[in-house]
């Protein structure tokens, strides 16, 4: 485990997340530090730092660092509940291994990006296809990335194609339609929304 404090000194105790260039020079280090072996990145920063959207520029770099590290899950929360008791805390000696356990809503496909990267996307695609959550973006764009890395580039166009169709904004629809981190320039992938966003 790698822990990077973000404040910045002597503010007073103001400015304890640090700033974003703070935030990206921590996951460049982290992920310098973990390369070559797998790596989640989870930034506990709660409702603040942006709308959590993909559009912010901090969320564009993860975006760049993802697309050109194999590997590496960025989770960045949007929400920090002490009080709905979903910490876990403890002091662990040198050498002592602890297991926790997670209970995770099945509908999370968030959890399928992280075991594609330890189990490769052939499992993730198997747990993903188990949902059934046709109207549900994140879906699809999840389906199409495990599927395109699969090389089954048709279908992943496809799925890019409804993911696209049913996010919310023009980021995210445009995005899609790019094939998503793949990007445009990936062989054989050509995405193209099945109908126009109502505006």
């Amino acid at each position: 485990m790698v822990f990077v404090h973000l404040a910045d000194r002597n503010t007073g105790g103001l400015g304890n997340f640090g700033d974003s260039v703070r935030l990206l020079e921590a996951v460049d280090f982290i992920s310098r530090t973990a390369d070559p072996q797998p790596c989640v990145i989870n930034i506990s920063a709660g409702r603040i730092c942006g709308p959590k959207d993909g559009t912010s520029l901090v969320e564009r770099a993860f975006d760049e660092l993802l697309g050109a590290r194999r590997g590496l899950v960025v989770v960045n929360t949007t929400g920090n509940y002490f009080q709905w008791r979903a910490h876990a805390c403890g002091i662990l000696k040198h050498g002592e291994t602890v297991s926790l356990t997670f209970v995770i809503d099945p509908a999370d496909v968030t959890t399928a990006v992280a075991i594609s990267e330890v189990h490769g996307p052939a499992t993730a695609l198997s747990l993903v296809d188990a949902l059934d959550l046709d109207s549900y973006h994140p879906f699809h764009a999840t389906r199409a990335e495990l599927l395109q890395r699969l090389g089954r580039t048709d279908e992943a166009a496809a799925a890019y194609a409804r993911a696209a169709d049913l996010a919310p904004t023009d980021a995210e629809r445009n995005f899609l339609r790019r094939g998503g981190r793949a990007g445009p320039n990936v062989a054989g992938l050509n995405v193209s929304s099945s109908s126009p966003r109502a505006r």
